[in-house]
């Protein structure tokens, strides 16, 4: 969860940025007066409706995560391994921190 820490954050701000009504809504006009497929949801308010519930539901997975992770970070112990900590949840690479990490340690 800790590698997927940034990620999940910069995720949720994207979900959410969607998430405002109307942001997407415009588009769906014209789909309106297409003919339906068959077999599956033809209304585009229904799909847009069903998009935004799995989107719903996958913010609260993430922040769920994201709070596991953060109820652990006082059990850090060490400045070192709190700069790597930090450094791995602002989304930077292993390889990044290990070349700072030994650069630090000269």
């Amino acid at each position: 969860m800790i590698t997927d820490y940034h990620w999940m954050v910069n995720a949720i701000k994207e979900i959410r940025s969607e998430m405002v009504i109307g942001a997407k809504t415009a588009q769906y006009g014209i789909k309106a007066t297409l003919p339906k497929v068959a077999g599956g949801v033809g209304d585009p308010n229904m799909q847009e409706a069903i998009r935004r519930s799995k989107n719903i539901k996958r913010v609260a997975e993430y922040e769920k995560k994201l709070l596991e992770v953060q109820k652990l970070l006082d059990k850090v112990s060490g400045d070192r391994e709190l700069y790597v900590l930090n450094w791995m949840l602002d989304g930077y690479s292993m390889p990044w921190i290990g070349k700072v990490g030994a650069f630090l340690r000269q």
